[in-house]
């Protein structure tokens, strides 16, 4: 697990110094080692900060270069199944200087070439490749983006890479200008969705796609994709959750290899449970395993994870966060997250991760089991009303068509922002009912919202852009639903929040869950052999009935989410509603003030779910727009 950074020029020179700055605002992610490799001709540069975690002589530094050193590497991730490439690769003739999974990427691509090398790689990755007998820049990400990774097209010419935003924004000839469709994307979905970022001109590349830079021209594609091909069960329901379960294990086991301590968040929800307890089957002493509770609301984590905890012997290390820690922490987020995240559990998980890293380098997640297993409630929000639509029968679409115009009409009235709801059940797209579901800003809010300040041109349905494009009309519900989950909110969101948090305190995070195998395997179940359509994850729980706790199994859902409503509702917090009004984005003309006073004094959604979200942008605003200094990242407790 690492850093990298890079730089490409078709015309001109790459600056050595340029590199190194890149390379150090992301520090965080590599601690313990630094290396930047400059082209002969000084075209290409290419930075990397390591994190040592598989091999940790010099042997394993970066950047790496082949045998004859005319293919030069920098590498963020894991591959799990190197050890088995690199026995192919020495079959066919390769030499290795090291023992670390870099090294069976580059003689991976020096046999397989670009897309043999990717297809083979079993893991989380994020790469650039510069391969001086071809003169181009490869740059890849892994299939279902567990790993980030950020570029640039410079003014000028030129690309430029990085695993953060903040390390392309060192670069001279980019500056931190807001994007008004990475706005957008935010006011809508509480994250940055696909290839748009809150900066203009830096982008991501998305999940499963890779990007060849070559005489200053750029073509990115998809190398991988999902499908739901189910297949009829060739046996019992006994020998399907047998057979899903011995995928779990063996990716758990392949997850634990590291040549540093090894421990797992463990919340106590199904998912942690599940992968806490078959990592306690591959350690001989005790696993070291970690949760955070909250002074307000429920406490159900804390109880079932020591339940869990105690039941598999493991060494178990808890802490509480406050509201008054969370207020002292929105400034330090703010520079950790150098893209605004509505995710409440980003506060949670980021003193976790600095709780953890005091024990551990390594620490395995349950992340993606309800993306994977269909655990989301929103998700049984979705199957309950298209149930309720069947029954409607011909009265569907009549209703449907009247209902859209009649809710323009609504908004002009005191209560009218509530009035999109009454379309879950009648919406004309499945797109649109998905926004209803767990969306944020629509395109007409967006335009009261944004005032004249930025582009408020909104166009009407702009909000829908990444539920149309992730919406599989040939798929059943249910997998379509996950699709969309698997596609954005799972990269997007999860992954973003879980990358950064963790690697701000230089901790890797490892998804075993995830393993894009197992992901692959449950995609070609029936989907009513997966889920009821409740959001029960009914077959992860029969994986895990002989694993974890019954209490575990039967627990209402609550996510690791903090108590945040309750602390808005607080003096102390709901004050910044008040900042909010007052503070940059309102002087700067982002946002219309008098649109904010009215969402508080109304309580829309009456959840606090978009005065968060505002909140979480200002403090980003603050310091990634208007520079303002922020605290380093630092634990609590």
């Amino acid at each position: 697990m690492c850093g990298i950074a890079g730089w490409a020029e078709e015309e001109g020179r790459v600056d050595r110094a340029v590199i190194a700055l890149m390379c150090e605002q992301i520090r965080h992610r590599g601690p313990d080692g630094h290396g930047i490799w400059i082209s002969p001709e000084a075209s290409v540069g290419l930075g990397h900060r390591r994190l040592s975690i598989i091999d940790l002589s010099d042997a394993a530094a970066q950047p790496m270069a082949n045998e004859r050193g005319n293919i030069q590497l920098v590498f963020n991730g894991e591959i799990y199944n190197f050890r088995e490439l690199r026995h192919e690769l020495e079959a066919a003739g390769h030499e290795f200087k090291s023992q670390t999974d870099s090294e069976v990427i580059l003689h991976g691509y020096e046999e397989w070439g670009a897309d043999g090398c990717l297809e083979h790689l079993r893991g989380m990755f994020a790469f650039a490749l510069w391969d001086g007998g071809q003169k181009q820049l490869l740059i890849a990400r892994d299939r279902i983006g567990i790993k980030p990774l950020y570029y640039a097209e410079l003014p000028g010419g030129g690309l430029a890479f990085a695993s953060e935003a903040k390390a392309l924004l060192a670069h001279p000839r980019l500056s931190p200008a807001l994007d008004d469709d990475g706005l957008r994307g935010y006011l809508a979905y509480g994250y940055v969705p696909h290839e748009r970022s809150i900066f203009r001109g830096i982008r991501k590349l998305r999940p499963g796609h890779a990007l060849r830079w070559q005489a200053g021209r750029v073509v990115e594609r998809r190398w991988w994709e999902l499908h739901y091909q189910p297949q009829a069960l060739d046996g019992s329901r006994e020998e399907l959750v047998a057979e899903i379960g011995r995928l779990v294990r063996e990716q758990v086991a392949a997850h634990m290899v590291a040549d540093v301590p090894v421990g797992s968040f463990l919340s106590g929800g199904v998912d942690s449970s599940t992968v806490t307890a078959l990592a306690r089957e591959n350690v001989g002493n005790a696993l070291s395993t970690f949760c955070v509770g909250f002074d307000a609301g429920s406490q159900d984590d804390l109880h079932y994870s020591r339940l869990v905890a105690e039941a598999l012997a493991t060494e178990h290390h808890t802490m509480q966060l406050t509201g008054d820690d969370a207020r002292r922490l929105l400034p330090t987020l703010a520079g950790v997250m150098d893209e605004p995240l509505y995710d409440p559990s980003v506060l949670a998980t980021l003193v976790l991760a600095g709780f953890a890293r005091h024990h551990v380098k390594v620490a395995l997640s349950g992340t993606g089991g309800d993306e994977v297993f269909a655990g989301y409630g929103w998700f049984a929000s979705q199957v309950r009303y298209a149930r309720q639509r069947s029954r409607l029968g011909p009265l569907w679409y009549p209703l449907a068509m009247a209902a859209n115009p009649m809710v323009g009409l609504l908004r002009r009235l005191p209560f009218g922002m509530r009035a999109p709801g009454a379309l879950k059940l009648v919406g004309r797209s499945q797109p649109e009912r998905s926004f209803l579901v767990r969306g944020f800003f629509d395109s007409w809010g967006q335009r009261r919202l944004l005032g004249g300040g930025v582009d408020s041109a909104v166009p009407d349905g702009e909000h829908l852009w990444v539920h149309q494009r992730t919406w599989r009309p040939d798929w059943p519900l249910v997998p379509a639903v996950l699709n969309h989950d698997m596609c954005s909110f799972l990269p997007d969101n999860c992954l973003v929040l879980l990358d950064r948090t963790t690697m701000a305190h230089g901790l890797e995070a490892r998804v075993p869950l995830l393993d894009h195998g197992l992901v692959e395997a449950v995609f070609r179940i029936p989907w009513q052999e997966l889920s009821s359509g409740d959001g029960e994850k009914r077959l992860l729980k029969e994986i895990a009935a002989q694993l974890v706790p019954h209490e575990v199994l039967t627990r209402a859902k609550s996510g690791f989410s903090p108590p945040f409503k309750v602390w808005l509702r607080e003096g102390g917090m709901a004050a910044l509603a008040s900042e909010l009004m007052g503070g940059a984005l309102a002087e700067d003309g982002v946002i219309e003030p008098r649109f904010v006073e009215l969402l508080v004094r109304r309580r829309a959604l009456r959840r606090w779910n978009k005065l968060w979200l505002l909140i979480v942008l200002e403090w980003w605003y603050r310091r990634w727009i208007r520079g303002q200094p922020v605290p380093a990242a630092a634990g609590v407790g």
